[in-house]
């Protein structure tokens, strides 16, 4: 279990430390898209992107901006369910400013949002577990997403109906503490130190705010993570009817979905690689061509996530200042 004792650094220092990894991410991250234009042909990329227009962006960063917005709507609710209240505005900032630590397996860094906290009596574990919350229902949300967009396919609802008893199985789980023990119990004793105390960790977090990971904080967290997920996925079939593409909103809501969670389960910092080598292969399955789907999975990832990253580096030292 996290505590205290693991937030004495300070607020001021710690996005210092994460700067150099920031840095490098940043660059491989570049030179990885660049790479996948010069595959697909360059030329061709590039008037992929020209015919997205001005407008095809402003719609999918109004969709990103709405996305975090409701991101920031759920975070205040979950702070709330532990038991704290903090002002909007300087909780927003906190909110914005951790982006740009997203750069990191599983978003980990967004724990900084935490050490800026404690300046508003919000313990740290506190504050654990609501972003351990968000995290979990996330994947949730990404995989829902993922099978509502693919129930059109009539031979994959049964994979449909299978994820579906999957995400209520882990609803259900994580209702029942006497088992969640008994995991906890088999975790300290079975596996290795480090990924036993992680999962200890994450069991205890269960546990001790059972409000957030019960059947109310799930469904809330999932209702906003759905919404969230199907904005930024609205995004994607924006840019794809801006060129012309006859791909659906519910197919690209599900590509959207699953390269979302290929790029959570890859570990790597954002899901960089994982998210961008799913959607170009879903993408060109679909009937795009594959310099169109590079330029679409490039311009999604930069309205979505770099934007993001973008909208903390500008806040983060402010934030670190106060």
């Amino acid at each position: 279990m996290l505590g205290e004792e693991a937030t004495k650094t300070e607020a001021s220092t710690l996005p210092k430390n994460m700067i150099p990894l920031l840095v490098v991410v940043i660059v491989l991250a570049a030179l990885a898209y660049l790479a996948v234009s010069l595959w697909a042909g360059f030329d061709e990329v590039v008037k992929a992107v020209q015919a997205v227009g001005a407008f095809g962006l402003l719609g999918v960063l109004a969709t990103s901006l709405l996305s975090y917005a409701l991101g920031f709507v759920r975070w205040q609710g979950y702070l709330t369910m532990v038991g704290y209240t903090v002002s909007n505005i300087p909780s927003l900032s906190i909110f914005l400013g951790s982006f740009a630590l997203a750069m990191t397996p599983a978003r980990s860094g967004e724990l900084v949002r935490g050490v800026f906290l404690r300046k508003y009596g919000v313990s740290f574990p506190a504050s654990f577990a609501a972003f351990a919350a968000e995290r979990v229902i996330d994947l949730l949300a990404m995989a829902l997403l993922t099978v509502i967009g693919l129930w059109a396919f009539t031979p994959a609802r049964p994979i449909v109906l299978l994820v579906v008893l999957v995400i209520v199985a882990v609803v259900i789980v994580l209702n029942l503490p006497k088992f969640l023990g008994t995991i906890r119990a088999w975790a300290a004793l079975k596996l290795p130190q480090k990924l036993s105390g992680f999962a200890t960790g994450l069991v205890d977090t269960a546990l001790n705010f059972r409000q957030l990971f019960g059947l109310k904080g799930s469904s809330y967290g999932l209702a906003f993570g759905l919404l969230i997920v199907a904005l930024e996925g609205l995004g994607l079939y924006i840019l794809l009817a801006s060129l012309g593409s006859d791909i659906g909103l519910f197919t690209a809501l599900a590509i959207y979905g699953f390269s979302l969670l290929a790029g959570a389960l890859s570990f790597l910092p954002g899901g960089v690689g994982g998210f961008e080598a799913a959607m170009i292969l879903l993408l060109t399955a679909n009937g795009l061509a594959e310099a169109q789907a590079v330029a679409v999975t490039l311009l999604i990832r930069l309205c979505t996530l770099w934007f993001a990253v973008l909208l903390g580096i500008f806040v983060l030292p402010r934030v670190a200042q106060n």
